[in-house]
């Protein structure tokens, strides 16, 4: 039977068994974290939390949810769970980021002790199936095995196959070393406390939580936690560890796993540590329906309830990428195309003709109103502005995009604009609105930025596809006049 709560007695006795040589020496962690809550500027919302994350170019494509719900009053309990994090760069691998800890104050995993439980007990049926899979829980029972669990999720739209982004996950559960076998042993394997990084879907596979050029489930057992160093840790070791499998093209990979270690620090919670890994998630099937992908991040206590852990995600570093490397390095610049030989003149094809747009998705209600940037109005950015109203004529889900008819470049929305009845409180690429009743009239009031948005107002388009209930992709273009292509 488990014993769902460990005593703080007992994980003060676990922790003790972890041989720290350097302790009487270690100075507090330079790790400094500010907690999420209501009131907390940029750390009072799931979209805000959730846009700590995303890279340059990269925009929420719907409203993030924190435990499974958009609603503040749901959530506000859990935010200090989520913390904003600086000066890591030494204790933790990432100078800057996002963390998030099971049900525990965030900002007690940059101290000795770690204050858990600040928010009603929550278990996750998803993270549950990832580590059940992976032969962790000691029951079959849900509620028995994923405890305190804490989650975020947010979709973004791909632009490229591969979506990526760079994690540590952190460990308060102690360990022994055995200097005979080279082995850990202990609470740290025996309570393996979890955590998923789903993207694209909820399922064991859509978890990009694995160890490097393998699909194994990365916990501190499977990630290989490398020999205690006598003093310090062997940070060092479990980093060159890492850049040796990255760089393993062998099937399977010849290079040892070894990328976690012991912090070694007494006046620190966190005992065991990854070095910062990347998520690698393959896109592509969103990429190309024109579809968002979603992402859930979630870590929890492992059968039992007690001595929590933390997941470390570096901010802004959710990004799109054509390779699939493990690796925190940033795809290059595309080099500007040679310039074509010259050729003879050829006669001017006749122009093709237009295509038709697609029928069943929208209805133009009027020519759309597209102003022009204005210096006077820097509420709205000084940027272009357009109202659209359209009637919605399908079923299913309709994604909203303003692009660039000379470029083709997607133009990103700015706080302010609306859909529908909803107004956006953050920068979107594009919002999504599900609908059920074909007729429906709307309203959209796009504000753009003006340093982003085409100086010629008469540049923007505004795009819209439906998603329907089949799967089916339909899109249509307004042009200026009203009408569509």
């Amino acid at each position: 039977m488990i014993v769902r709560r460990r005593t703080r007695g007992l994980a003060a006795a676990a922790a003790a068994a972890l041989a720290l040589p350097a302790a009487a020496a270690a100075a507090p962690p330079a790790l400094q974290i500010t907690d999420a809550g209501p009131g907390v500027a940029g750390l009072s919302t799931a979209d805000g939390i959730a846009g700590e994350l995303l890279g340059p170019g990269v925009a929420l494509a719907a409203p993030a949810t924190i435990n499974g719900s958009a609603d503040p009053a749901a959530y506000a309990a859990a935010l200090p769970s989520f913390g904003r994090f600086g000066q890591g760069a030494g204790d933790v691998g990432i100078e800057t980021g996002l963390v998030i800890g099971a049900n525990a104050r965030a900002g007690s995993f940059a101290a000795a002790s770690i204050q858990a439980g600040i928010a009603a007990e929550r278990d996750d049926a998803e993270l549950f199936g990832v580590v059940h899979d992976a032969g962790l829980c000691q029951t079959p029972d849900p509620a028995q095995c994923i405890n305190n669990a804490t989650s975020v999720e947010f979709s973004v739209v791909p632009t490229a196959r591969y979506l990526k982004f760079e994690y540590a996950l952190a460990i308060t559960e102690a360990g022994t070393f055995n200097a005979g076998t080279g082995a850990w042993s202990g609470a740290v394997h025996g309570y393996p406390d979890g955590f998923a990084l789903f993207v694209g879907g909820r399922r064991v596979a859509d978890n990009c939580a694995v160890v490097p050029r393998t699909s194994t489930y990365v916990t501190m057992q499977t990630a290989g936690i490398v020999a205690q160093a006598a003093t310090g840790t062997n940070r060092a070791l479990a980093q060159a560890n890492l850049a040796a499998r990255v760089a393993d093209t062998a099937t399977p990979p010849i290079t040892p796993a070894g990328v976690a270690y012991a912090a070694q620090n007494g006046q620190w919670g966190v005992r065991f540590l990854t070095v910062p890994l990347t998520c690698v998630a393959d896109v592509e099937a969103a990429r190309l329906a024109g579809t968002p992908a979603d992402i859930k991040i979630v870590v929890a206590d492992v059968n039992d309830g007690a001595v929590p852990p933390a997941v470390f995600l570096k901010g802004g570093s959710v990004r799109l990428s054509a390779n699939d490397t493990p690796s925190d390095v940033a795809d290059p610049e595309p080099a500007p195309p040679a310039p074509a030989p010259a050729a003879p003149a050829a006669p001017a094809p006749a122009p093709a003709p237009a295509p038709a747009p697609a029928e069943g998705v929208a209805t133009p209600l009027a020519p759309p109103t597209v102003l022009a940037p204005t210096r006077q109005d820097p509420a709205e950015g000084a940027g272009v502005r357009t109202v659209h109203r359209v009637q919605l004529d399908g079923v299913g889900r309709y994604t909203f995009l303003y692009v660039d008819a000379a470029t083709g470049a997607r133009i990103v929305q700015r706080p302010g604009s609306r859909v529908g009845r909803r107004w956006l409180t953050k920068r979107y690429s594009a919002p999504v609105l599900d609908n059920q009743a074909p007729g429906r009239r709307i309203v959209l009031a796009g504000r753009f930025d003006r340093r982003t948005s085409p100086r010629d107002a008469s540049r923007v388009r505004l795009r819209i596809v439906l998603r329907s209930p089949d799967g089916t992709l339909s899109e249509v273009r307004m042009q200026p006049d009203g009408s569509l292509r």
